[in-house]
Order: structure tokens, then C-alpha cells, then sequence
């Protein structure tokens, strides 16, 4: 003489404090409710449709340029565009931030600073103002003829004799 429904195993399972509940007696696991149960009928008969139209799609005699998977664009975005949150610093990535990230700005520096330790260079063994003053001395003799001929009447304006 029953007074009621009868108990499952998960109802009348009580864990041991001292050890922890396995995986495989979770009731939420395998005794879930209606609403539990109706939902993942509602995602499995939505799965089942776009797996459908895609093999619809796919088997197509006349298939269009790109056949687009909802599912794959969503899991290609999920790895590309989110990746900090399952981002895990390691030593490997932290090298390779800093060299990535100082790595050029070094390189940089030391090119200029070669580059301006040369100059200086020639500079202090006065070479390279002797070519400087040598171009600049031509530039006034140029200047010079120049005026000397437009005084004496020898080019016009356009600089034809």
C-alpha cells in the first residue's frame, strides 16, 4: 500500500560529506525536468533544420558560389575575435610580447643611433663638411657667374644668350 509516487535512485542517493558527488550520479544530469527535457527538444529539432538545409544546400545540382554554415561562421568568430578571455599568460607568449612589442622599437634606436654616430664620425674627421663646403662653394661660384653675366648684359631673364 503505496501512500505515493515512488522515490528514483537520485532522490534517495545522499552524498557522503567526506567524498564528493561523481559526475555520473549528478541527478542533473540524467533526471531533468520537463522544461530541461522540452528545451533541448527545441535545440535538437533546431540543429536537425540547419543540418538539413545545409545538406540541402550542399547536394544543390546548381549549388551557390558560397554555402555559408551558421555554425562555422559563429565558431570561427568565437576564435578569432574572442581571445582574451581564454587567453593564459605563459613564459612562450610573454616573450613573444616583448619581443613583438620592444623587439622593433630596439631595433630602431640602434639604426638611428648607428646612423648619427657615423655622421659624427666624418664630421670630426672633416670630411664630410669638406664635401659639404666644396658644394657650397660651387653653388657661389654659380651665383657669382650668374650675376656677373646678367650685369654685363651677356643672358636675359630666360638665361639665352
Amino acid at each position: 500500500m503505496a501512500s505515493g509516487p515512488s522515490r528514483t535512485a537520485a532522490e534517495e542517493y545522499r552524498p557522503n560529506r567526506y567524498v564528493s558527488l561523481p559526475a555520473e550520479l549528478d541527478p542533473a544530469t540524467y533526471d531533468t525536468s520537463l522544461e530541461k527535457r522540452r528545451a533541448e527538444a527545441e535545440r535538437l529539432a533546431i540543429r536537425a533544420r540547419l543540418k538539413r538545409q545545409y545538406l540541402l544546400q550542399l547536394n544543390n545540382p546548381k549549388p551557390p558560389a558560397v554555402i555559408e554554415d551558421p555554425a562555422l561562421l559563429r565558431w570561427d568568430y568565437a576564435r578569432t575575435h574572442n581571445v582574451y578571455p581564454t587567453f593564459r599568460p605563459t613564459p612562450k607568449t610573454s616573450f613573444l610580447g616583448a619581443v613583438f612589442a620592444i623587439g622593433p622599437i630596439l631595433f630602431w634606436i640602434a639604426a638611428f643611433k648607428t646612423e648619427r654616430d657615423y655622421k659624427e664620425k666624418l664630421i670630426r674627421e672633416e670630411l664630410l663638411l669638406k664635401g659639404y663646403c666644396k658644394r657650397c662653394y660651387k653653388i657661389q661660384l654659380w651665383v657669382i657667374a650668374r650675376e656677373e653675366a646678367s650685369m654685363h648684359g651677356e643672358c636675359d631673364t630666360q638665361g639665352k644668350k
